[in-house]
């Protein structure tokens, strides 16, 4: 081989060499970060940013993209997805913002967001393009917490699973929980909880009469006891009859004892008294 076939030879490796690295050393040199609290209290407004870097050196025009995810958009206004005709597909609605960023450089886009509902909210990986070359961040969430206010709010998304200390179980929550624990869930279906009194159950409950349920609202039904004022327990009525035997017995017994000591005392008086002994006289003795 000539020396100058050798050349070419070497010179032609050297540019596959260069078209090999040439995608990872442009991977390498751009990259994209995204800053976000990792914490917020629900009904709260927040900023995300995200950074794209340029460790290269040249110009990049680069196309930013970030998913919606759960939460209400401020601004900007999110791109609609339109698929193609006749081809099924589908996708989240999006953010999108072109930059051009020198070289040793960065640029930041920023979005603004109102967190609606308690919980996890999840980040996608958001995704640069530059060229043919797809980048993509981190993912992330934000735990979004309830405010703790004591107050149940249901246009904050507030329910007992989400937010237990303003949601007890029971509250109206918009969920029906059907836990035991002697409070009727306004939020369940008529007889399903059995905290709940309903139509059928025996008792004519304060919000039943006998138009609207003359199954338990019929005279010879009992009335539910906090209407009625009856407070008293299942067994007090039995230690009421208890008591009174008791008091029947002993008063019985004092009769008797009463009887049986003024029988005692008249037989005593009919016994007539002895007659009380004669003194004899005494006669002095004389000498004979």
């Amino acid at each position: 081989m000539h020396c100058k076939d050798a050349f070419k030879v070497r010179v032609f490796c050297a540019l596959v060499f260069c078209l090999i690295l040439a995608p990872i050393s442009f991977a390498e040199s751009v990259h994209v970060y995204r800053d976000f609290p990792g914490e917020a209290r629900i009904g709260s407004v927040i900023q995300i940013n995200l950074t794209v870097e340029n460790l290269g050196a040249s110009v990049i025009e680069a196309t930013i993209q970030e998913n919606v995810g759960d939460y209400t958009v401020i601004e900007p206004t999110p791109v609609s997805y339109v698929g193609t005709p006749g081809i099924i597909g589908f996708r989240l609605p999006y953010f999108e913002w072109n930059v051009t960023v020198g070289p040793m450089q960065n640029e930041t886009v920023y979005y603004r967001v109102n967190l609606t509902s308690p919980g996890e909210v999840l980040l996608s990986p958001a995704t640069v393009i530059v060229g043919d070359e797809y980048i993509y961040s981190d993912s992330g969430s934000i735990s979004v917490i309830c405010n703790q206010n004591g107050d149940c709010e249901s246009l904050l998304n507030e329910n007992c699973f989400n937010c237990p200390e303003d949601c007890p179980t029971g509250a109206s929550d918009g969920i029906c929980d059907l836990v035991a624990d002697g409070r009727c869930d306004p939020d369940c279906e008529e007889g399903s909880d059995e905290d709940c009194p309903y139509c059928g159950d025996g008792i004519c409950s304060p919000k039943e009469d006998e138009s609207t349920c003359p199954g338990d609202c019929r005279v010879d039904r009992p009335q539910d006891p906090e209407e009625s004022g009856d407070t008293e327990s299942p067994g007090s009525e039995g230690m009421d009859y208890g008591l009174i035997l008791g008091i029947v017995f002993a008063l019985a017994i004092l009769i008797l004892i009463a009887v049986y000591l003024k029988r005692r005392a008249s037989k005593t008086s009919e016994i007539p008294p002895e007659a009380p002994a004669q003194s004899q006289p005494i006669y002095p003795e004389y000498p004979q």
